[in-house]
């Protein structure tokens, strides 16, 4: 039996890990979009005007401008991703760059959302047992130590995206 040789035209293209990759950027669009929907809705709520007003007991004044900036991180962060399918489909050196940028800075952002819910004292202790404030580090932390090294490392990205 000959084994095979294998080129390096073998390595090129959208296939291998790369398509999990792909996945997972489209599951996380779908998910920021939803994110940024369920802030708007909050903004526009009643609850949400009674906690940003000032005359009220709950008033918090970090709250308001904090859902701002995650809803406006989160655009970015879509606009993002549709910017790194662009330079994936045309095969564009900037692929592995803007995706290096994306995941760095998505861990940065789940740090500060945990920083932020950390900060706010008025909520209440059923909320951090109800939810898990630090899962969403772990899992970039844990997104970041898979794909970080693939893009910086993988064959079949240097020789699609050079």
């Amino acid at each position: 039996m000959a084994f095979k040789n294998i080129s390096r035209k073998s390595y090129v293209g959208f296939g291998g890990w790369l398509v999990l990759f792909a996945a997972s950027l489209f599951v996380q669009f779908i998910r920021l979009l939803l994110s940024t929907l369920d802030n708007y809705s909050i903004i526009k709520s009643d609850e949400f005007k009674r906690i940003t007003d000032p005359d009220s007991e709950y008033y918090n004044s970090s709250l308001y401008p904090s859902l701002i900036v995650d809803t406006t991180l989160s655009l970015v962060i879509c606009i993002m991703i549709i910017f790194i399918i662009y330079f994936c489909v045309r095969h564009s050196i900037w692929f592995k760059k803007l995706s290096v940028i994306y995941i760095i800075s998505s861990f940065i952002i789940q740090c500060l959302t945990l920083f932020w819910l950390l900060g706010i004292h008025f909520l209440p202790e059923e909320f951090y047992e109800e939810i898990n404030i630090y899962q969403g580090v772990i899992s970039s932390f844990a997104y970041m130590l898979i794909w970080l090294p693939y893009l910086l490392i993988s064959k079949r990205v240097k020789n699609t995206f050079a």
